[in-house]
């Protein structure tokens, strides 16, 4: 099996890089890919705050430290998402080399078609310099004038580092009235606009269920919009998932026999 990895990067908090992540690999499993979610926030990792899990015996971090296996370090969360969380025990940092992390997350491929790394916000210099695994990303960005100026920052910095930029992921949009438009954003950045996630009431919703949007509130306007999201990743068409009968129809469908 081919694996493809894919990180996801924001180079300043709350602009909703985690929620992407975490809706993104769920979409991404509605659409039949197997996918792991992996938090590489080393210092503050967010996933299980997200999820509901907050205590997690083997962390990726205890898979850096040579304490674990990355495939013990596995976890399936309620959702269906399988996921590696980070430990959020500050004494669980100090002896870490975050750059055994690339021989580490290696051992993953063959295994998982998608592997969706949940980078460290801020710090994304380092953490594209030192995660070679990592060969193409998608970043995430509100629209206003100074997260989208931070976030031309990180492409120039992932381009100076060979990174295949997928796109530009605009959160919360339609909540401000002042905010930059789609085609001002793409013109800034020079780099297309793969989705843009509207402000939705379900997303707060679902994180006190600790579970994607997706999930809890799958014809929501965040949720058809994250599924949109994986369908461009996958090359594929949204509503031709949407409307299939069943599993069966669009597999006929598919290979043109319907």
């Amino acid at each position: 099996m081919m694996s493809r990895v894919i990180g996801v990067f924001s180079a300043k908090g709350g602009v909703g890089k985690t929620t992407t992540a975490i809706n993104l690999a769920s979409a991404l499993n509605e659409f039949g890919r197997i996918v792991v979610l992996v938090d590489t926030d080393i210092t503050s990792p967010n996933l299980g705050m997200y999820l509901g899990n907050h205590d997690i015996p083997i962390s990726l971090h205890k898979v850096l430290k040579g304490e674990a296996n990355i495939h013990d370090a596995v976890y399936t969360h309620h959702s269906g998402l399988h996921i590696i969380f980070g430990s959020v025990n500050p004494n669980e940092v100090d002896t870490i080399d975050y750059k055994k992390i690339n021989d580490e997350l290696e051992k993953l491929k063959g295994k998982y078609e998608i592997i969706l790394i949940d980078s460290a916000p801020g710090r994304f210099e380092e953490t594209i310099r030192d995660m070679n695994f990592i060969t193409s990303i998608v970043v995430i960005t509100t629209p206003e004038l100074v997260a989208v100026t931070d976030a031309l920052r990180t492409i120039t910095i992932a381009k100076q580092f060979g990174k295949e930029i997928l796109g530009v992921v605009l959160t919360r949009t339609g909540s401000h009235e002042h905010e930059m438009t789609e085609e001002n954003i793409s013109t800034m950045l020079n780099t297309k606009i793969l989705a843009c996630i509207p402000e939705d009431k379900n997303i707060p919703l679902s994180a006190r269920a600790s579970s994607p949007v997706v999930r809890t509130h799958p014809e929501s306007d965040a949720s058809v919009a994250y599924k949109k999201l994986a369908a461009k990743l996958l090359g594929s068409s949204y509503e031709k998932i949407e409307k299939r009968d069943n599993v069966f129809d669009y597999m006929v469908k598919n290979l043109g026999l319907k």
